[in-house]
């Protein structure tokens, strides 16, 4: 990215984005200093992507390999009881898993798509 961000957020979906991700997007596009990495297998679809915005394809088996690779261990699949993902269990892990991805940030964390920023 052009700009460095002092603070970087990771969000991470696979399958289709819920019919509001227009308005978390547009949440995400409205904090500016802050840096948004997205991962999934499908980018998601709005009108103008915010430019503090940065999607990464990846497919549920690809992160499964970098589980693998970066921590030694992994599930045999990302889905757990139901529809829940187990990608949940893993996010305090993200900064070992994409340490590429936050070189350059001071801080960081990670959201849900359902989440609105203010």
């Amino acid at each position: 990215p052009a700009m460095s961000h002092q603070v970087c957020m990771m969000l991470m979906r696979w399958g289709e984005w819920p019919p509001w991700i227009s308005v978390t997007m547009r949440t995400l596009e409205l904090n500016p200093a802050v840096r948004f990495i997205i991962f999934g297998d499908s980018r998601p679809k709005v009108a103008a992507w915010p430019s503090n915005c940065e999607f990464h394809r990846q497919t549920a088996a690809d992160l499964l390999k970098r589980l693998r690779s970066r921590l030694g261990t992994a599930p045999r699949t990302l889905n757990g009881m139901g529809s829940t993902s187990k990608i949940s269990d893993f996010k305090p892990m993200l900064g070992a898993l994409y340490p590429d991805m936050l070189a350059g940030c001071g801080f960081w964390g990670y959201m849900q798509e359902d989440q609105m920023l203010g």
